[in-house]
């Protein structure tokens, strides 16, 4: 991402940081941009999903789960259902859960490709 767009997106920027951070399982860190990626409408839905795949990579899948049904309960977050979806798939593959998985994973039909490398 050239830094002419996070230039003129502040919010952009910090929602790759932190979805950067998700990964790694930086959930404090995650947690401290989030609370102000909270305030911001368009960006709740990705700030949702930096948490719940923070917490997905610390083996904090109950925690996890929290920002994950947030999203799927709210018809706001719609756009995000599948990515919730598919990292709950995620969670459960690597709980060793292979039907949760499965029936996670059949709502999730972009992330089937991830799981069959």
């Amino acid at each position: 991402m050239s830094i002419q767009v996070y230039k003129k997106d502040l919010d952009k920027f910090l929602v790759d940081v932190t979805l950067t951070a998700a990964c790694y399982g930086l959930v404090k860190e995650v947690a401290g941009i989030s609370k102000y990626l909270m305030s911001v409408p368009r960006a709740k839905g990705p700030a949702l999903l930096a948490n719940a795949l923070a917490n997905i990579v610390a083996k904090q899948y109950n925690e996890a789960d929290v920002f994950l049904n947030a999203i799927l309960a709210s018809s706001t977050y719609s756009k995000f259902h599948e990515e919730a979806h598919g990292f709950k798939a995620l969670s459960y593959k690597l709980q060793g859960d292979e039907e949760h998985f499965a029936d996670q994973l059949s709502l999730a039909p972009s992330f089937s490709n991830a799981f069959s490398i």
